[in-house]
């Protein structure tokens, strides 16, 4: 992740990507506006989602499950790159885009289309020689990573708009120094026994 975190830094979608490495689903991030983003609180507020329809157009929607419905805090860097792209929108494509349009553009300041957006992530991984990762797989390793670092459950949960159990199931992934770091402490363990 530290790989790709260097790799999206300058990039014109930067802050998309980061808001994907920081657990949102790709229809949350592309369904950001910049109305829901309180830079003096420092949050972010998901309220919608896009996702694309039979692969022509993309459609305005609920977020996935109701708990996907949630307000974030930001950390400082996050919000500078927020800060720095909006900056760049308004200059690029005037004051009534950083009003309420969509965070998340294409070239033309249009709403970039989800399968452009996953494209362009390959790209930028592509460029800079790592092992592609999905955007799926991004989330999900920031799932792995708070928990790695002792985050309780149910925030963890929260962050991401899941449910709990639904979390544990399906979004924790075995990473290797986690593996490594888990066989030495079995090992370690046994030894005592002898």
């Amino acid at each position: 992740m530290l790989k790709v975190r260097k790799a999206i830094v300058g990039n014109r979608l930067e802050a998309g990507f980061r808001l994907t490495q920081n657990g949102l689903r790709r229809s949350e991030v592309l369904g950001l506006r910049w109305s829901d983003i309180d830079f003096t609180a420092a949050t972010l507020t998901v309220t919608r989602s896009r996702v694309d329809v039979a692969g022509s157009r993309s459609v305005i929607g609920e977020p996935k499950t109701q708990r996907g419905r949630r307000t974030l805090p930001l950390d400082s860097d996050l919000l500078a790159v927020l800060k720095r792209t909006r900056a760049e929108q308004q200059e690029t494509y005037g004051l009534a885009q950083v009003r309420d349009g969509f965070l998340v553009v294409d070239e033309f300041g249009q709403p970039l289309r989800p399968e452009r957006f996953s494209d362009l992530w390959r790209e930028v991984l592509k460029d800079h020689r790592i092992r592609y990762l999905d955007l799926r797989a991004a989330r999900r390793s920031s799932v792995t990573l708070m928990r790695d670092m002792g985050v309780p459950d149910h925030h963890v949960a929260a962050w991401h708009g899941h449910d709990e159990a639904v979390m544990r199931r399906n979004y924790s992934v075995a990473m290797d120094e986690g593996l490594k770091a888990a066989g030495e402490s079995l090992s370690e363990a046994l030894r005592e026994a002898l």
